[in-house]
């Protein structure tokens, strides 16, 4: 799936809903970290939001010189996920806005993993 131009179906769709929603879910909460003194969390917050939008930007972008790094920026993209996820629980202060996001990182995790399944078997099958 590693295109010059990227295939934008519904799969993709949802990737970019729901990366952009997890970016916008930690954007939203990095000025409540740095007004409670936490400017480690409020800094991470901030990083862990340009990350989503870098990375789905460097996936779906239609610029050709990104298409060798869409691969790469899909695994930084899970990664990116999970590390979000395990620091979630290793913090441990739970709340809505927090399962949710869980909820949607997980998500994008699992169609992102079915996104290059899927892509990979079609190239496959056009390599014929």
């Amino acid at each position: 799936m590693n295109h010059a131009r990227p295939s934008l179906g519904p799969l993709a769709a949802a990737v970019i809903l729901l990366t952009l929603a997890t970016a916008a879910i930690h954007f939203y909460l990095a000025p409540t970290e740095f007004e409670m003194g936490a400017t480690l969390f409020g800094v991470l917050f901030v990083l862990n939001g340009l990350g989503y939008v870098t990375m789905v930007a460097v996936i779906y972008a239609p610029l050709g010189f990104l298409a060798p790094f869409r691969g790469a920026a899909r695994g930084v993209l899970v990664v990116i996920a999970l590390a979000s996820i395990g620091a979630y629980f290793y913090v441990g202060v739970f709340d809505t806005i927090g399962w949710v996001d869980k909820a949607v990182e997980t998500a994008l995790i699992v169609l992102v993993v079915v996104e290059v399944v899927t892509g990979g078997a079609a190239a496959k099958a056009a390599a014929r």
